[in-house]
């Protein structure tokens, strides 16, 4: 999306996502920001933007790190909370076309996105990435 606003992530979690064809992905459970261009009028460090969203079914071992491969804790937990991770998808912030407060619309097919575990292969149980053997 272009245009420069101020959001804040607690009003994009949980956001129903679309994808070009009007099929649900999800909803978003994580943001990815990066440092933006311009720096912050009060404290004169950069202002972060939005880069991406994580969408998919589960959040709920996402967030504490399980998907990422950041916790350990007992293997059956991990390895389930990994398993709900895999289908968690990567959005880029600029194939956001359309928003409104409860849903997002993407200019892509699910098809074009990439999952979790191919943009950051360290979240996979195998670290070489999802699909592997």
């Amino acid at each position: 999306m272009s245009g420069e606003h101020r959001i804040r992530g607690v009003d994009i979690i949980g956001t129903r996502v679309y994808d070009v064809e009007g099929t649900l992905l999800g909803r978003v459970h994580d943001v990815r920001i990066t440092p933006g261009p311009s720096e912050t009028p009060d404290s004169g460090k950069p202002a972060y933007v939005i880069s991406g969203l994580i969408v998919g079914p589960a959040a709920v071992g996402t967030r504490p790190g399980y998907g990422q491969g950041r916790m350990g804790g007992p293997w059956p937990v991990a390895a389930i909370f990994r398993r709900l991770a895999g289908r968690s998808i990567v959005v880029d912030w600029a194939d956001v076309v359309e928003r409104s407060e409860d849903e997002y619309r993407l200019r892509r097919r699910a098809a074009e996105l990439r999952s979790l575990f191919d943009v950051d292969p360290a979240t996979s149980e195998s670290g070489a990435g999802r699909g592997s053997a």
